[in-house]
């Protein structure tokens, strides 16, 4: 069967169709695979039969597994979003758009997704194209933030999904980086508009209610419908997409349903002969 690429939407994302997973991949696939990457920021696989090692080993062709963050304090290679599976992240509700560790340093270059159980509706993955959204702000916005930076935070300790992080919910563990508004991918060298409605605190040097009113401007173009996929699960789906230039959301479900999806994060490759 050759392979084929199937757009899932105007704003991001494609299906790979005609590949096992559980195959070693050839170079002509590999081709295909690595073209839709950079194109559409976002693969599907369907009907994947992958145990936890094929998936760590598929989502290694992009790069390392990320230690980096609270939720990898442990021995294995990925970590389970799930209200079935003990120790599960984010087991059941909303989560607000966000990209993974945006409040680190070094931002998140991917992540893998599988489907093991998927609820009967809701719990979809929302995702939003950032490179798009800066794409589609006017110049005068575009002018305004060129220089302008804002402020990231997290807090594993309170590990909130569907609150945005406010300095009265952080603890002293709270971790947070600093980063262009307008950042550039280094993949891609596209600029992507880098706030996010989770963990975005504010625009560093402007007044509160300045920068409030700016973040809200700008994170109503990562809502735009010109930027979204909605993806409703199916069990065996693979979806494995760009951390860096798309941010990612959930829809609540019936949290008396089981929804697990087994997570691989992935870090830029370190370069050779750098320190990691």
């Amino acid at each position: 069967m050759s392979v084929n690429v199937r757009p899932l939407s105007p704003a991001l994302g494609a299906e790979i169709e005609g590949v096992d997973l559980r195959d070693t991949l050839d170079a002509r696939t590999w081709e295909v695979v690595d073209r839709a990457w950079r194109e559409h920021h976002l693969l599907l696989f369907r009907d994947q039969e992958l145990d936890a090692e094929q998936e760590v080993a598929f989502a290694a062709h992009f790069g390392p597994v990320s230690r980096q963050g609270g939720n990898m304090k442990h021995a294995r290679d990925y970590m389970h979003i799930s209200n079935a599976v003990e120790g599960g992240a984010f087991p059941n509700g909303e989560l607000l758009f966000h990209a993974d560790h945006v409040f680190y340093e070094k931002i998140m270059k991917a992540i893998a997704l599988y489907a093991l159980d998927v609820p009967s509706s809701g719990g979809d993955t929302i995702f939003a194209n950032a490179e798009k959204a800066y794409e589609i702000l006017p110049d005068e916005l575009k002018s305004r933030i060129a220089t302008l930076q804002a402020c990231h935070v997290y807090d594993y300790g309170v590990n909130y999904g569907s609150r945005r992080f406010t300095r009265e919910l952080l603890t002293p563990d709270a971790v947070q980086a600093v980063h262009p508004i307008a950042w550039t991918n280094p993949e891609t060298k596209n600029t992507v508009l880098l706030v996010n409605e989770l963990s975005t605190l504010e625009v560093i040097g402007l007044e509160p209610a300045e920068s409030e009113k700016l973040l809200a401007e700008l994170l109503g173009y990562t809502r735009d419908a010109r930027v979204i996929y909605q993806h409703a699960w199916r069990s065996k789906d693979l979806v494995i997409w760009d951390n860096r230039s798309l941010q990612h959301a959930r829809t609540n479900f019936d949290p008396s349903e089981k929804r697990t999806l087994r997570r691989v994060p992935i870090a830029e490759p370190v370069a050779a002969g750098a320190i990691a």
